[in-house]
């Protein structure tokens, strides 16, 4: 999604994929945070490698691994010995830090889902919730993490399609994956946050800020703007007062304009779908009917119908 600022072999998407030599990669970026930014990439493969894969330059990052299917067999060295052999069930979340320079040996088929995390990524989020300081994940042992499962598999058709996505999907679920892993893979519990939601005033702004033009791709960092907030903290206030997350509720108003244009113009569907900011006439048509249960053509027909009943004789 975003133009990629780390080394040219840091663990993040085409470099990433270059160290554990495979070809097939897709991979996401966040654009919110204000330290650094985070990166998932997925990695997959039929064949498995040889070879161990490449020195990881050494920085102050973790990879957080999930294992999209099991993985029959794997070898984990840190500091050049064997911490680890054996395989990962599926839904499996495993993590490593760079500073351990960790290395791997692959040689059977895989597919997976790797997170590229700065500390410092980390440690603005704990700053932003009034978390106590940050000073590393604890998540030595892995395990299926069902929760984890979750937020990873919802970002598989975001993977295939970054820009049916838009920025603000990855931004959303990245940045709840990482608060996630902070409350469940280190040490000390999270202290309770105080419930928050957003005023009317807020609200408005936002409306005025996202609908004003819905061809936008907005980040979830201008949006927090608007209100003067932090994006996390934001991303919980807006959610509290609507039910939604911010990319779901766009989708809606997104949807909701088009039925406006569908019904009250005779504008070509492809064109409404632009005008709405959808990247074409088929993503339109696919959230169109998830939430009105018809197509954008047949809504139409419908309509035209309704409205030649409504009309007073002559």
């Amino acid at each position: 999604m975003n133009r990629e600022r780390h080394s040219p072999r840091s663990a993040t998407g085409a470099q990433i994929a270059h160290l554990f030599g495979v070809s097939d990669y897709q991979t996401l970026k966040t654009s919110s945070l204000r330290s650094s930014q985070m990166t998932v990439t997925r990695l997959w493969t039929d064949e498995g490698s040889k070879e161990m894969t490449a020195n990881i330059p050494v920085e102050k990052a973790s990879v957080v691994s999930f294992q999209l299917k099991t993985l029959r067999h794997h070898e984990l060295w840190k500091f050049d010995r064997l911490f680890y052999s054996g395989g990962f069930a599926k839904d499996t979340i495993s993590m490593v830090h760079l500073e351990e320079q960790p290395r791997a040996h692959l040689p059977t088929d895989y597919d997976c889902l790797m997170f590229h995390i700065p500390d410092l990524v980390l440690r603005e989020l704990c700053e932003q919730e009034d978390m106590p300081a940050f000073h590393g994940l604890e998540g030595q042992k892995a395990r299926v993490d069902p929760v984890a499962a979750h937020l990873c598999r919802s970002l598989l058709p975001a993977l295939e399609n970054p820009a049916a996505a838009g920025r603000l999907f990855f931004d959303h679920v990245g940045i709840a994956f990482a608060a996630y892993l902070l409350d469940n893979y280190r040490g000390g519990a999270r202290p309770l946050l105080r419930s928050s939601s957003l005023s009317r005033l807020q609200m408005k702004k936002i409306e005025e800020y996202l609908l004003g033009d819905l061809t936008r791709d907005h980040s979830l960092e201008s949006i927090a703007a608007v209100c003067n907030m932090p994006v996390s903290t934001f991303s919980k206030a807006f959610k509290q007062t609507t039910g939604l997350a911010v990319h779901q509720w766009l989708r809606s108003k997104r949807a909701e304009r088009a039925a406006e244009l569908l019904s009250e113009t005779k504008e070509a569907i492809a064109s409404i779908a632009y005008e709405c900011g959808f990247t074409d006439q088929a993503h339109l048509t696919r959230i169109f009917t998830r939430i009105y249960g018809t197509t954008p053509g047949s809504y139409r027909s419908q309509m035209t119908r309704h409205n030649r009943a409504g009309q007073p004789a002559e």
